[in-house]
């Protein structure tokens, strides 16, 4: 017994390797070397007589291997000893290596249903949705099925029938709820590929303001330049942006009270529309996986493609009003380029406006004394389509006085936006007067985890630090920037845009769980030529947005889907829309009227603040519905959303 034992013992010194090879031919296991990660094939006894040895193995034994000296001869290069894995770690192992059995095992094709307790078919319900462009060729999305409910899935082609076939005692509970996840994921796979929404709205003016024609206009010069921005000169192309203005005379007295009978038929079929778009766009959000996010934006409304109109005069309102169903209507809402006197005054506006906003927090004792938040976004480039973000949220923290420490980096988000692909939902509110008006849009991105990411992004991302906040970068006018972010030496092949917002966010008097954002975009250079340092913006803009902070948490349910699963959350607008125990409005759409007046209310407030101009309207300079700038999606118009869409 000696001689053997020390047999072994020379055999393992000289090439350990092939003691391993031993041990998988005692054992009965297959042994992956030179990388012992996997052990397959097996079940539990061989796996823990595999075990004993190779802990005995590793305790007794330093590996050693072949080594070149420097001057040519051979030498033995000694390994560091390789120390017992703690108890933690063999667990882990053993969890590993069971779920690696368990999908090998399901992965297989049964050779025969009849041997099966539970059996259950799904029937594919489309033709010309085939189940490999939702699940993949080898339908590998579907492991994660097999696994957690111990099911075989096959699919016959021929049929279109998917089987789900166990042996477990409670299999038929299991089988059917694979089925009801099949389901789910077409479901899914049709939302996602279901035509967005992209409405036009106008919003008729007091017959006091109202006038015979609507004429379209150069949109506002500080417009132009926040249209085309600087680091994409090929927008350049894209002409200038329209907007539509009321012309001509004023309405006679007799017309005025026609006007006042068609304002109200046009403002009630907005809110049906309104109403009906939000409602489908939830339904069909039930079923989507990522980051879906809902919010209202205010800006200025611009036409990028409209159906040309050769009257210099323009054409009658009525008629403008009914042109902006046609599917060739394109618009956009564009954030502002406001002066230092309009940014003041915005503020002092929402300062004055107790009535409607409060401090967002206890800790701000009036409106003036609300601390902003801060976020860094980055856009990496990814293949053709898709772009990689990341997003950090920076929020204060509570109880500290010093303006040091009153910042934390408390969010990071990766997700990855196709630009091809549109938002579920835009729906613009057109206004014949200059000014600001409001967007209505919900947004889905995938979600991206983190072993999904490269290295490089996963250590660019913890290289990401938030600095000490100066007093001046508190400042409404501070455009300091606020992140540590590693030199473009640390990354040399990586590209990204880089923005800083600073948001300052006030609650809704009337309904507390509404939120107004006034929000600064501050775009950095961050060392692309030499000439730039990057701690200075090249490019500011300021937004304003309004949601409810339960449309977040409603929507982060979507984000940690997983195949087969959809939202808990109704899809209902009592559920999204809520009205407070201070609202006049009654009947069950009641919180959804509030919410429209509270979109017009901060239209009012914005506009007294911010004042457009326009130049000298070049009435010759329209662009014609099949030359301007096509837009990055085709969605259904208002007719579609009349006819056949919400029936």
């Amino acid at each position: 017994m000696n001689h053997k034992a020390s047999a072994r013992s020379a055999v393992s010194e000289s090439d350990p390797f092939e003691a391993l090879r031993r041990i998988g031919h005692r054992t009965r296991t297959f042994i992956r070397i030179p990388h012992v990660k996997d052990l397959v094939n097996m079940n539990a006894f061989h796996l823990e007589a595999a075990k004993r040895e190779l802990t005995t193995l590793v305790r007794q034994t330093q590996t050693r291997q072949p080594g070149r000296a420097r001057n040519g001869s051979s030498s033995q290069r000694t390994m560091p000893t390789v120390h017992p894995v703690s108890e933690r770690a063999k667990r882990d192992m053993m969890l590993k290596f069971e779920a690696r059995t368990r999908l090998e095992l399901y992965r297989q094709e049964p050779e025969s249903v009849d041997d099966f307790l539970f059996t259950g078919m799904f029937l594919w319900p489309v033709n010309d949705i085939h189940p490999d462009q939702i699940f993949g060729t080898s339908h590998a999305t579907l492991d994660d099925l097999r696994t957690f409910h111990s099911v075989f899935i096959t699919y016959d082609r021929q049929s279109s029938i998917f089987k789900i076939l166990t042996n477990d005692i409670d299999g038929n509970g299991k089988v059917e709820e694979v089925i009801t996840k099949l389901r789910v994921a077409f479901c899914e796979y049709a939302a996602s590929k279901c035509v967005p929404l992209e409405i036009y709205l106008v919003s008729p003016p007091e017959s006091k303001d109202a006038k015979a024609n609507v004429r379209m206009i150069d949109s506002d010069l500080r417009l132009k330049a926040g249209f085309i921005p600087p680091s994409d000169p090929t927008t350049a192309l894209r002409g200038v942006p329209k907007s539509a203005e009321l012309a001509g005379a004023d309405l006679p007295g007799e017309e005025k009270s026609k006007w006042n009978v068609q304002a109200a038929k046009t403002i009630a079929r907005n809110e049906r529309l309104t109403e009906r778009a939000l409602l489908k766009t939830l339904q069909r959000a039930v079923y989507l996986r990522g980051r879906i996010q809902m919010r209202a934006h205010f800006g200025l409304f611009v036409f990028n493609k409209y159906v040309l109109m050769n009257d210099a005069r323009g054409i009658p309102t009525a008629e403008f009003i009914h042109n902006i169903r046609d599917p060739k209507t394109k618009g956009s809402l564009q954030q502002v380029l406001l002066t230092k006197e309009e940014v003041e005054n915005v503020f002092k506006e929402i300062w004055d406006a107790t009535d409607l906003f409060v401090p967002l927090d206890s800790s701000s004792d009036t409106l003036k004394d609300v601390k902003p938040f801060h976020s860094a976004w980055f856009q990496f480039g990814y293949g053709q389509t898709q772009y990689l973000k990341l997003q950090l949220e920076a929020s204060p923290i509570r109880g500290y006085h010093s303006v040091h420490e009153i910042h934390e980096i408390t969010q990071r988000h990766w997700t990855k936006h196709n630009r091809i692909a549109a938002a579920p939902l835009q729906m613009y509110m057109i206004p014949l007067q200059k000014g600001i008006t409001w967007k209505m849009q919900i947004a889905a991105d995938g979600n991206i985890k983190d072993s999904e990411l490269p290295i490089s992004l996963t250590k660019f991302d913890a290289a990401v630090q938030l600095l000490a906040p100066s007093s001046s970068a508190l400042e409404i006018g501070g455009t300091e920037l606020m992140f540590e972010i590693p030199g473009r030496e640390q990354f040399p092949n990586m590209d990204y845009d880089f923005q800083q917002k600073t948001a300052w966010r006030y609650r809704l008097q009337a309904n507390g769980a509404y939120v107004f954002e006034i929000a600064r975009y501050d775009k950095f250079a961050l060392g692309r030529t030499p000439k730039q340092t990057g701690r200075e913006p090249v490019f500011t803009q300021w937004g304003f947005s309004l949601w409810c902070v339960g449309w977040d948490e409603k929507l982060s349910e979507n984000a940690a889907l997983k195949i087969g699963e959809h939202a808990n959350w109704t899809p209902s607008l009592e559920e999204f829309l809520p009205t407070s125990y201070q609202s006049q409005s009654t009947g069950p759409n009641a919180g959804f009227s509030d919410y429209l007046k509270m979109l017009q209310r901060i239209v009012e407030v914005l506009g007294k603040a911010i004042t457009m101009s326009a130049p000298e309207a070049d009435h010759n300079g329209l662009l014609k519905a099949d030359s301007a700038p096509e837009a990055s999606h085709n969605g259904l118009g208002m007719a579609d959303l009349e006819e056949d869409l919400l029936l």
